[in-house]
């Protein structure tokens, strides 16, 4: 199970306001760089898309990751879902 929150500021932050910010409970983890790929999958019917399932392949600095996310059950900014992962070659 996911469970993501998401915010969007008022106004455009820079990485130094964003990281001067107050998050408590939460901290910010070290900045880095990463590189990454995202190709999605669905049948020809769309199925997965109108039953609100996504199923991705991700490539993140030559690491293989594939995910299927379930419906959103969550609402006011936080989203909460079925998530499965699996590393791949």
């Amino acid at each position: 199970m996911e469970l993501e929150g998401k915010w969007e500021p008022a106004d455009t932050l820079t990485i130094t306001q964003i990281e001067q910010c107050q998050w408590q409970p939460y901290t910010l983890g070290e900045r880095k760089l990463l590189r990454q790929t995202n190709w999605y999958f669905d049948t020809p019917e769309h199925a997965l898309r109108q039953n609100k399932y996504a199923l991705r392949l991700r490539n993140e600095n030559g690491e293989l990751i594939v995910t299927l996310k379930g419906p959103n059950q969550g609402s006011a900014g936080i989203h909460q879902r079925l998530e499965e992962e699996a590393h791949t070659t």
